[in-house]
C-alpha cells in the first residue's frame, strides 16, 4: 500500500474587517493485491494453503469460476480486488474551502464559503496534472465532482 496525503492550511487578513482562509488535501491511495499471497484456510487440516483450487480459480459452481478477472463472469464469481472498487485500490481526491468573511458591523460578519471536490476511483495517476486533466468514466473507475458555494451572516443584537 502507497498512500500519499498532502494538506495545506493559510489564513490571512486583507485590512481589519476582511479575512481569507484556504483549505487545500489531496489524498491517494494505491494498494496492489498479489494474488499469490491468498490462502485458504483448511478446517480439516488446520492450516492455510496458498495452491488450493478455489484460490487458482479452478472451482466452479454452476459452471461459472468462483474466482475470476474477467469481468464477463461476474454474475456468480467473485472478482480479484485488484479491480473491484468498491475496496477502493486506486482512489485519489481533491479538497479545497475558501472562506471569506467580512466584519460588515461591530459582532456582525459575512461569510462566503467555496468547496471544491473531486475523486477519482479505480484509476492511478503518476502525475498531479493527470488528475486534474481526468474528465471521462473509463471500466472499472469512478469519477465524482462537487462544487458549492454557501452564504452565512451572523448580526449581533444588542440592548
Amino acid at each position: 500500500r502507497k498512500m500519499d496525503i498532502i494538506t495545506f492550511r493559510i489564513m490571512g487578513n486583507l485590512n481589519r474587517r476582511v479575512s481569507l482562509q484556504g483549505y487545500l488535501e489531496m489524498f491517494s491511495n494505491y494498494e496492489i493485491y498479489d494474488t499469490r499471497s491468498y490462502s485458504e484456510y483448511l478446517t480439516t487440516e488446520n492450516r492455510y494453503d496458498p495452491e488450493t483450487n478455489y484460490i487458482q480459480g479452478l472451482v466452479e459452481w454452476e459452471g461459472m469460476p468462483v474466482y475470476t478477472q474477467d469481468s464477463e463472469k461476474l454474475e456468480l464469481s467473485y472478482l480479484d480486488p485488484n479491480l473491484y472498487i468498491g475496496l477502493y485500490p486506486q482512489y485519489t481526491s481533491f479538497i479545497f474551502n475558501g472562506v471569506l468573511k467580512w466584519n460588515y458591523v461591530h459582532g456582525s460578519n459575512l461569510y462566503i464559503v467555496y468547496t471544491a471536490r473531486k475523486s477519482v476511483n479505480g484509476k492511478r495517476f503518476p502525475k498531479l496534472n493527470d488528475f486534474f486533466q481526468y474528465n471521462t468514466d473509463g471500466r472499472w473507475v469512478e469519477t465524482l465532482r462537487d462544487q458549492s458555494i454557501m452564504v452565512k451572516i451572523d448580526y449581533w443584537f444588542e440592548k
